[in-house]
């Protein structure tokens, strides 16, 4: 396990990415500022994973392996489910807690393709696809 004082590096898979853009979407329909809110949030609380990932509690579900996925709560209702694999964080969901449907299927398809980086997105590459919307 590698020091807690570490920086890790953040990657997130393309499909918590397409999550992260829906929610942005979902709520920009509502209002275009709240989405951008969200949008920060959600980035800072994913950039906090840097230092100290271990912080935060172990994901329990049924469906995918155990002790492997921490959660964190950002916005009081988007739950940030990631793993630590070495240095690296790596982001693989992001549920809205509201919602039923908890999307464990993708949830087990990231756990299939852990190791595979060419699927994934670095958090300066999400930085740079959702520029605009972050400042």
């Amino acid at each position: 396990m590698a020091s807690e004082e570490a920086v890790y590096e953040i990657i997130i898979d393309p499909a918590a990415n397409d999550h992260m853009a829906e929610h942005y979407e979902f709520l920009a329909q509502v209002s275009e500022s709240a989405a951008r809110r969200l949008l920060m949030r959600l980035h800072r609380d994913i950039q906090s994973l840097q230092t100290m990932p271990f912080r935060n509690p172990v994901f329990n579900s049924l469906y995918v392996s155990p002790l492997k996925y921490r959660y964190l709560m950002s916005n009081e209702r988007y739950r940030i489910i990631y793993q630590i694999v070495e240095t690296t964080v790596f982001v693989d969901d992001i549920q809205d807690c509201r919602q039923d449907d908890w999307i464990e299927d993708e949830l087990e398809l990231a756990d299939a393709v852990a190791n595979d980086d060419g699927n994934r997105y670095s958090l300066d590459e999400v930085r740079t696809k959702l520029g605009d919307d972050l400042s």
